[in-house]
């Protein structure tokens, strides 16, 4: 079994994948009153009672960004602590990952991925005319695009946009994952960089 740890989205979640399967999904806040510090202890606690993960875990991913800041911070040093606890291989997604999963071809430079995160935050990711992966953080949910972008896939709701040619598609953050586990890196000897971004500059 593998567990995924999404702190990217508004809301973050717990999955468990087996051969290839999603077989649990939980999210860890159920009310805007509870904080993710508070809850990700105990909500692993039961599913590792339900599923008897301390038998059957052999991987654990978290995603890294761009998103919340304090998501990103717990949710990070959770896995990391469960990781070393228990001895386990980790993989870590961005939305760089996400980009390569949703686009097949070439032309990755022409669709972007946009990214609801917890504490109303939304973020943005494409890469430019070198290959290079750009993130930027939208404050007023309105941002110019490169006029290359003609696709922008969504994870919760779609970006406000005032170029009409742009086509918007909605994913699953943890099927895109499920789908793509053969090309996900798992090490050992991981270091987590999350990737959280303000003033249009990642911080470390």
């Amino acid at each position: 079994m593998i567990l995924l740890l999404d702190v990217i989205s508004s809301i973050p979640e717990f999955s468990v994948f087996d051969e290839n399967k999603i077989i649990f999904s939980s999210n860890i806040i159920k009310s805007k009153e509870e904080k993710l510090s508070t809850n990700i202890i105990p909500e692993y606690l039961k599913i590792n009672k339900s599923l008897e993960l301390q038998n059957k875990l052999k991987g654990l991913i978290i995603t890294t960004g761009p998103g919340s800041y304090t998501s990103l911070r717990v949710g990070v040093a959770f896995l990391l602590g469960l990781q070393q606890a228990k001895h386990l291989d980790i993989a870590e997604i961005s939305s760089e990952n996400l980009i390569n999963f949703l686009i097949n071809t070439n032309n990755k430079n022409k669709a972007g991925v946009y990214i609801n995160s917890a504490n109303s935050q939304n973020f943005i990711s494409f890469k430019n005319r070198k290959n290079k992966i750009e993130h930027f953080k939208i404050d007023s949910n309105k941002v110019k695009l490169p006029k290359e972008i003609i696709k922008i896939y969504y994870n919760e709701k779609p970006l406000k946009t005032a170029l009409r040619n742009i086509h918007h598609i909605k994913f699953s953050l943890k099927d895109q994952i499920v789908e793509n586990l053969s090309k996900i890196r798992f090490t050992r000897n991981a270091i987590i960089k999350p990737i959280y971004i303000s003033n249009n500059k990642i911080l470390n």
